[in-house]
């Protein structure tokens, strides 16, 4: 049984313009820079959300985003059996909620006497990431 940590750098969203995000996202990946190894792993989600199709929900991940993140960590964390991937290329999001867009638009989701914060009705409803066959 192997455990090991993940440092992850803050995710990245277009509306996130104050000078600390991108200042936090430099110095956490200068700082993890040759001091990762097995047991010790740095995920750089600010550049592997930068080119996702999609925005954040009130300054915070996506349902897509952070299926996509929890993928990265645990197929590095959790030990592979069988070892090959599945088949496939063409992975698709399911779900009502998956993306900002499709939150932003939903009217449960702008009712805030059920939700404190928008990213909790987006988390409310599961997002599921289905590979498809070749």
């Amino acid at each position: 049984r192997a455990s090991s940590c993940a440092i992850v750098t803050l995710a990245h969203c277009p509306q996130m313009t104050h000078p600390f995000q991108s200042l936090t996202q430099r110095a956490t990946k200068e700082i993890m820079n040759g001091t990762t190894s097995w047991w010790l792993r740095f995920i750089d989600l600010w550049t592997m959300t930068l080119e996702l199709p999609d925005i954040c929900v009130a300054g915070h991940q996506s349902p897509m985003s952070i299926l996509w993140l929890w993928q990265v960590l645990l197929g590095g964390f959790c030990a592979h059996y069988p070892k090959q991937p599945n088949p496939g290329q063409l992975a698709e999001f399911k779900g009502v909620r998956c993306t900002a867009d499709e939150t932003h638009q939903s009217e449960i989701c702008a009712d805030f006497s059920q939700w404190t914060y928008m990213f909790e009705c987006a988390l409310a409803i599961p997002c599921t990431l289905v590979i498809h066959p070749d």
